[in-house]
């Protein structure tokens, strides 16, 4: 009886030190993924800064190539260069060459393979491609989005990742 004692004693004993064991492991699993999770967001947010201060650059770009149409160079429109008998004109509004492009989709990673987006951000279409196996390149230009301003150039687009 002694040695059946002894026995379930020492396996409880063993059975607890493995729980402990164990209990640790995972609660060093747990941070880590946790510490993880932070790099991921803290990475996600300078990403974005990033996304946005060369959007604002392409932006500023656009307007003073836009600025430079509509009013000639060398000349603000008050001044005295302006010619008294020429009149400046400003293109319409609605005129196809002076509206900027409009994004009809946007094309990035979507549970690990490529995602299709509409101009409202709803998934539209996957194709069947893993991000994984891409270039660095393209996969952090997927991660960012690609903007894609026609069913044209979407279609070139699938064809080079295909």
């Amino acid at each position: 009886m002694k040695k059946w004692l002894k026995f379930c004693l020492a396996s409880s004993l063993v059975l607890l030190l493995g729980a402990a064991v164990f209990s640790g492991l995972y609660a060093k699993q747990q941070s880590d993924t946790m510490a993880e999770l932070r790099r991921k967001s803290t990475a996600e947010v300078i990403r974005l800064r990033y996304r946005m201060e060369v959007l604002e650059d392409e932006l500023l770009a656009k307007l003073d190539e836009w600025k430079d149409t509509v009013i000639p160079a060398g000349n603000d429109g008050y001044g005295e260069d302006a010619p008294m008998t020429e009149e400046l004109t400003v293109p319409e509004a609605n005129a196809p060459e002076t509206m900027p492009p409009t994004r009809r989709y946007t094309v990035s990673v979507y549970d690990g393979i490529i995602g299709i987006y509409n101009s409202d951000g709803r998934a539209v279409r996957t194709v069947d491609v893993f991000v994984a196996t891409l270039p660095e390149a393209d996969r952090e230009a997927l991660r960012a989005g690609i903007a894609v301003y026609s069913d044209e150039e979407l279609q070139a687009l699938i064809e080079r990742y295909e």
